[in-house]
C-alpha cells in the first residue's frame, strides 16, 4: 500500500528509521490486545485521533438541541416565562454544557467552532422572543451575554491564571514555559499548546504580564481554633434591619468587650481603583491595591495588614 492510500483512509501510523510505515501497533495489556479506535471518550469529552474534536463538538451540539426543546416549550407566546427566567433555563441545561471542557476543545478550528453557534444564538432567541432575522449583536445586548468565542476565551484566561498561581500544579511549568515556540509559528496550520493560545489571548487583549499571588493551602481565620470569631449579626440581613438594631447590638457588643482595643477594617471598589484601610485607636493605615483585586479581597487583605503593622 502507497502512502498516498494509505493517508486517505486515515489509519494511524507511526514513521520507522528506515523511511517505511508501521501499520496499527499491536500493544498487549496483561496478555489482551488493546483496540486501536478513531474516538475516545474521556470524562464526557470526545478525543479523536488528529485532535480535531469534530466529533466531540458534534456529539454537543446534538445535545444541546435536544435541551433547547424544553426552552420551545417553556417559551409560548399566550402561556410562556419571562426572558429572565427563560434565561436562567438556558445557562442551566444548554450554556452549562457548552462551558464544560472549553478550555480543552477550544483549540478545535474556527470552522468546527462555529457549529456550536447556532445553538447559542437559537438558545437567546428563544428566550428573548426575538425573530429569526433579528441582528446576533443586538440580542447578545438585550441578553447580557457575550459570544461563545468571547466565553471560551475568558474560561480559558481563569483556568491559567488558576495553574499560575498554584506552583505545584502538574501543568504550571508548561503552561507557563510553553515549548515548540518555532514550529508553532512556522507551521500554523498545527494547533498551538494551552500556553501559546493564552499568549496570543493576551496579547489581542492588550494585557501585560502581571504577577499573581501564590495560593497557599491555609485554614480561613475563621475556622482557626486559636482565635475567638463572634458574628452578633449574622441573623440580621440588611434589607429588613434597622441601622437603630445595629447600633444597639454594637454598643452591646463594645460594652461586653471594653477591655479589649478594637480594630476596624474596610475596602472599597471603584473603576480602576481598589482600596483598604484599617483603624485602631487614633491610627490609620491605608493602601492601594491592584486593579484587577475584587471588593472581597481589599478588607481581607486590611486584615493582615493589623498583623504587619502590629494591629493585633
Amino acid at each position: 500500500m502507497d502512502f498516498k492510500s494509505h493517508h486517505k483512509r486515515q489509519l494511524p501510523y507511526i514513521f520507522v528509521e528506515d523511511g517505511g510505515l508501521h501499520l496499527d501497533p499491536k500493544l498487549l495489556l496483561h496478555d489482551c490486545t488493546i483496540p486501536i479506535v478513531r474516538d475516545a471518550k474521556y470524562l464526557g469529552l470526545i478525543f479523536d485521533s488528529k485532535l480535531t474534536f469534530k466529533p466531540h463538538v458534534n456529539y454537543l451540539k446534538r445535545k444541546c438541541i435536544q435541551s433547547l426543546n424544553i426552552i420551545k416549550m417553556l417559551s409560548g407566546t399566550s402561556y410562556g416565562a419571562q426572558t429572565s427566567a427563560l434565561l436562567k433555563v438556558y445557562k442551566a441545561l444548554i450554556r452549562s454544557k457548552l462551558d464544560y471542557g472549553c478550555v480543552v476543545y477550544g483549540s478545535a478550528s474556527k470552522s468546527v467552532l462555529k457549529a456550536l453557534d447556532t445553538v447559542h444564538h437559537q438558545g437567546l432567541r428563544l428566550s428573548l422572543g426575538a425573530f429569526r432575522t433579528s441582528p446576533i449583536q443586538s440580542i447578545y445586548v438585550l441578553c447580557n451575554e457575550p459570544s461563545l468565542e468571547l466565553r471560551r476565551e475568558r474560561l480559558t484566561l481563569n483556568t491559567f491564571f488558576k495553574i499560575k498561581s498554584n506552583s505545584s500544579h502538574p501543568m504550571h511549568y508548561k503552561v507557563i514555559n510553553p515549548i515548540y515556540g518555532s514550529l508553532f509559528s512556522l507551521r500554523l496550520s498545527f494547533t498551538p499548546t494551552f500556553g501559546f493560545r493564552v499568549g496570543g489571548i493576551l496579547r489581542n487583549l492588550n494585557i501585560n504580564d502581571f504577577p499573581i499571588l501564590e495560593k497557599v493551602d491555609e485554614f480561613p481565620p475563621w475556622k482557626d481554633i486559636k482565635l475567638n470569631f463572634i458574628d452578633d449579626f449574622e441573623h440580621l440581613p440588611k434589607s429588613t434591619t434597622s441601622t437603630l438594631v445595629y447600633r444597639s447590638i454594637f454598643y452591646e457588643h463594645r460594652h461586653r468587650f471594653s477591655n479589649y482595643e478594637p480594630v476596624f477594617t474596610d475596602g472599597s471598589k471603584s473603576e480602576g481603583h481598589v482600596g483598604t484601610a484599617v483603624a485602631m485607636g487614633n491610627a490609620i493605615v491605608s493602601e492601594r491595591l491592584h486593579k484587577f483585586c475584587s471588593v472581597f479581597t481589599s478588607p481581607l487583605r486590611g486584615t493582615s495588614s493589623s498583623d504587619v503593622t502590629g494591629f493585633t
